[in-house]
């Protein structure tokens, strides 16, 4: 501290010295304490709220702490439980524990490397799969000696799902753009074969009495006049068949007329399909969007059954994301098309019955098959990511739960299965008011 003459000079100082800690104390530590920082607590609380399993052991593999994620993961009620115990001392580790104490740690401790994000699938008490980021990462002194190890666990099946979630809606908008295009490019030529069957149409209808008249007349005119122009005429209409053409060409009109309207119902699906809307829940006509669903995933189905409509025509709208509602349709109808298929193998077709029901506060989608069914082993499980009966190379796992993550969490709705030795029901509940996230349900 300086020592002030009579002039305000400085006329010495008076420096005081005393220990500290060797704790990393600086001179940043005399600023007030509200400016200040505990590393080591701002160290435990960050350990605390991480998303993942931490903890840290010494070089001979005594642990030394551990987050609470990780204690109740090793089946102990307090993190300060852990202090000194070994990996084999643990009462009732669980599998991301288990899979930590996989012996890489004397590599770590040996070569003073960390290694990051190694990757394990591992299997729950249920029978549930999912995927593990491990990390385990030297501690090292100031002397650069290895100390000890800190071990992460990060459960990535989530993030694994909402990546391949993004890939799919990545895909999802190609998709659109293309058929938007498509579709604008079919509509235009379509249009006009439309309005050239509504003139072919019109002129037979009007044409349509004369030729009866000739074909009534033709005997007659053969018989009056053998030889001349008559009997010409009479002839050629003969020969044209002209009772066959009157018979056949309304029908063949009217086939060509059905066969524009659902290229046209086709062609409106795609183009409502490709524009998603934005990310706020609009009311939405679950019919409509059910019809537009089976609409653009009839390729899938329309050579292994039939689909059954009984779509309630009172149904309330429905507040939500009507694209990502669709996705999950077109994951029902593709899964039971495929069942089906596997099942009949070319025995005839079987049928997808599809039904929208209203009750006191939400709307339900049914869709049922005659397939054969989901064993019951399994049942629990088909909602889970990377979960799939289908061979190996066929079935990603996802469409599943990528349609339960939709409903359930971002519609705060819900999504059951009822599935017997043949046939399977899915009942898709969604809410007809606004539910927040934190709501009950």
């Amino acid at each position: 501290h300086p020592i002030i003459g009579p002039y305000d000079e400085p006329a010495g100082y008076v420096v005081v010295e005393c220990d500290r800690p060797d704790d990393g104390w600086t001179a940043e530590d005399d600023e007030p304490t509200d400016q200040r920082f505990d590393d080591r607590a701002v160290l435990r609380q960050t350990f605390t709220h991480l998303p993942y399993h931490v903890a840290w052991l010494d070089r001979i593999g005594r642990f030394q702490g551990c987050n609470p994620a990780f204690a109740e993961a090793a089946g102990l009620a307090a993190d300060d439980e852990i202090l000194g115990l070994r990996f084999d001392d643990l009462p009732d580790p669980d599998a991301t524990v288990r899979a930590l104490g996989g012996g890489l740690d004397e590599e770590t401790i040996a070569t003073a490397k960390p290694l990051v994000d190694q990757r394990v699938p591992i299997e729950g008490p249920d029978g549930s799969l999912s995927r593990l980021s491990l990390s385990r990462l030297p501690i090292i002194d100031r002397h650069g000696a290895v100390t000890g190890v800190i071990l992460l666990a990060e459960d990535e099946t989530q993030r694994d799902l909402l990546e391949r979630r993004l890939a799919d809606a990545g895909k999802m908008e190609a998709i659109g753009h293309l058929a938007a295009g498509l579709a604008h490019e079919i509509n235009t030529p379509l249009h006009f074969v439309g309005d050239n069957m509504t003139f072919l149409e019109e002129a037979f209808d009007e044409a349509l009495p004369l030729l009866r008249m000739a074909a009534d007349l033709a005997p007659t005119m053969a018989e009056a006049a053998p030889g001349g122009p008559e009997a010409r005429l009479a002839a050629a209409i003969d020969a044209a068949d002209l009772d066959f053409l009157v018979d056949e060409i309304p029908g063949a009109i009217a086939q060509t007329r059905l066969g524009l309207d659902r290229v046209s119902k086709i062609i409106r699906a795609m183009k409502e399909f490709s524009h998603p809307g934005g990310d706020e829940r609009e009311a939405a006509d679950l019919n409509h969007v059910v019809e537009n669903a089976v609409a653009i995933a009839s390729n899938e189905w329309k050579y292994v059954a039939e689909v059954a409509l009984d779509l309630d025509p009172e149904l309330p709208p429905v507040p939500c994301r009507s694209a990502e509602i669709g996705q999950v349709l077109l994951i029902m109808i593709v899964n039971s098309a495929q069942a089906i298929a596997e099942q009949r193998a070319g025995k005839g077709q079987g049928t997808i019955r599809i039904a929208t029901v209203a009750t006191d506060d939400a709307v339900e989608l049914r869709i049922a098959d005659d397939g054969p069914g989901i064993d019951q082993a399994v049942r629990d499980k088909i909602f889970e990511p990377f979960f799939t009966t289908k061979p190996v190379g066929t079935g990603s796992g996802q469409g599943l739960a990528i349609a339960h993550n939709i409903v359930v969490e971002d519609h705060r709705g819900a999504i059951t299965v009822d599935t017997g030795p043949t046939g399977t029901t899915f009942v898709v509940t969604l809410p007809t008011a606004e539910r927040l996230p934190d709501d009950d349900g």
